[in-house]
């Protein structure tokens, strides 16, 4: 027996007792034919248990597997749903392969969409911007573990302006009217708000995706919003406002 056979046959026994790196391992080898004959389909199964996992790499391999027409079981929302597991890990990999299925699968024209896809795509698209403010700008991640469940969270100053928190938008909060009205006027999803002083930032998806990539934060800290007036609602409005982070707390202050 080879050295090979006597690793592998070490990995399998991991892989079947459940450890998600030797799952990965013997995909590997099933997709290279490292001491196996070739076989996508072996592969794809392995991917699938380390995926199912939570290994980060399998479920961008397997993302692939479904987003590439080569291998027989093109399925772009399968690909979608692992690209979208292994960025929420952090798999920088998987997040640009996410960003182009969901400009693939986003609807064009938009007057022709079907209401579910575009929604659905929005809060796609709202994660990965939670997910770039996160990396940039240490964004608590409960804030997007929250939103996955359909939950809205907002940075607010202290009493005294010192500091910033993060919390939960809940059915009692004043700012919960103010959210649900501009999503039912202006069609858009929010997935974040800032306070300061006298307003209310919305960060918002609109439901154009050619407008997408330009809402984004950009190096300069530049992010589109709606600015709501706390005091004089007639003159709020859609603008670019400056972001900045309050260290240690994960919230968001704007600074312009």
């Amino acid at each position: 027996m080879t050295d090979i056979q006597i690793d592998l046959d070490l990995i399998l026994q991991n892989a079947e007792a459940g450890n998600p790196d030797a799952q990965y391992a013997m995909a590997y080898h099933y997709t290279l034919g490292l001491g196996v004959e070739k076989d996508v389909k072996k592969a794809r199964d392995w991917y699938r248990r380390a995926a199912e996992n939570n290994h980060p790499d399998a479920q961008l391999a397997l993302g692939l597997y479904y987003n590439h027409p080569s291998y027989g079981e093109l399925d772009k929302n399968e690909a979608k749903y692992w690209f979208s597991k292994a960025a929420e890990q952090g798999n920088k990999h998987a997040e640009q392969f996410l960003i182009q299925i969901i400009r693939e699968l986003s609807p064009e024209p938009i007057e022709e969409a079907d209401d579910d896809h575009l929604v659905a795509c929005m809060h796609d698209e709202a994660g990965i911007r939670l997910r770039e403010l996160t990396e940039a700008f240490n964004l608590n991640p409960k804030i997007l573990e929250l939103f996955g469940e359909g939950k809205v969270c907002y940075s607010h100053p202290s009493d005294d302006g010192e500091f910033a928190y993060v919390s939960l938008l809940t059915a009692e909060d004043r700012y919960v009217q103010i959210v649900e009205e501009f999503e039912k006027k202006k069609n858009c999803l929010v997935y974040h708000c800032i306070e300061s002083d006298y307003t209310l930032a919305l960060l918002y998806v609109c439901p154009i995706p050619e407008d997408w990539e330009m809402e984004r934060i950009d190096p300069r800290g530049y992010i589109d919003s709606y600015v709501y007036n706390l005091t004089e609602p007639r003159e709020s409005e859609f603008g670019s406002i400056v972001i900045g982070r309050c260290s240690g707390s994960g919230a968001l202050v704007r600074l312009g």
